[in-house]
């Protein structure tokens, strides 16, 4: 894993914001080429967030809402991406996130915005270092009805949609609590979960693949429903429990539905 202050090469935007700000290592939204170019050679270009005077925050986001669910986490980051565009913010009062909290949030952050890196108070590895420049900042609150009408926006009512999870990849305790849902349950609905090669190796060594295939659902690796070809595979619908998710659902003209994990496999059993 990445200590912080450590130089990475890294591409796809939420692995890009989840190094630079949970782990607190450097990097630039790299592209395939760029990143294969660092590592054959062991360097790379020095700009932008490679350097500390780009890591500064450039607005406050104070978030006026109680946080409780990871779905909550992903909303605020939609709506943060909204504001900050492709700048830094530093987040008050963001609760105590867990990773996969912070994984959904960051996902959210670059999909809606192009944002590669944030500061949460009491949260990421640099905010205390980032807090000495908040008082020339400007501050914007963040409230529950924000979050509520991000998910609105995407939202429509799907019939007999497809389930997804896992847009960001799940990791093995999204898997557990995913299998624990569905044991025992019988799947009328589609549901799929998707994940790293690694992870699936573990989750499977686990039994937890099992768990979830013997419900009805499936679990896919190294791939997401973003570049599943969906439209070819008759698919009008998705349920998903993450605003990235919902996001490039709507994008390709599906019927949107966004919720918990718990409420999605709640109508995949009905």
């Amino acid at each position: 894993v990445p200590r912080r202050g450590s130089q990475v090469a890294w591409a796809e935007s939420n692995a890009v914001c989840f190094v630079n700000s949970v782990l607190g290592a450097r990097t630039n939204r790299e592209s395939g080429p760029t990143t294969l170019a660092s590592a054959v050679t062991g360097f790379a270009a020095l700009y932008e967030y490679r350097m500390a005077e780009n890591r500064k925050p450039a607005k406050n986001v104070d978030v006026d809402a109680e946080l409780g669910s990871r779905l909550d986490y992903s909303a605020l980051g939609y709506v943060t991406g909204k504001l900050m565009k492709s700048s830094v913010p530093y987040l008050r009062n963001m609760g105590s996130p867990d990773v996969e909290s912070m994984k959904t949030f960051g996902a959210a952050c670059a999909t809606s915005g192009g944002i590669a890196l944030w500061h949460g108070e009491g949260v990421t590895p640099e905010a205390e270092w980032a807090s000495q420049y908040l008082d020339e900042l400007e501050t914007v609150i963040v409230t529950r009805k924000d979050l509520e009408e991000a998910k609105n926006k995407l939202m429509s009512d799907p019939d007999n949609p497809t389930y997804c999870i896992g847009c960001p990849h799940c990791s093995l305790k999204e898997i557990e609590e995913t299998a624990e849902l569905v044991k025992g349950k019988e799947l009328h609905g589609k549901l799929w979960v998707f994940t790293s090669r690694g992870v699936y190796e573990q989750a499977e060594k686990a039994g937890l693949v099992k768990v979830i295939m013997d419900a009805g659902g499936r679990v896919y690796r190294d791939t997401c429903m973003v570049v599943a070809p969906l439209h070819e595979m008759g698919w009008h619908g998705v349920g998903t429990n993450s605003m990235k998710g919902g996001h490039y659902s709507v994008s390709h003209g599906f019927q949107t539905k966004i919720a918990t994990v718990d409420k999605l496999i709640e109508e995949a059993s009905r």
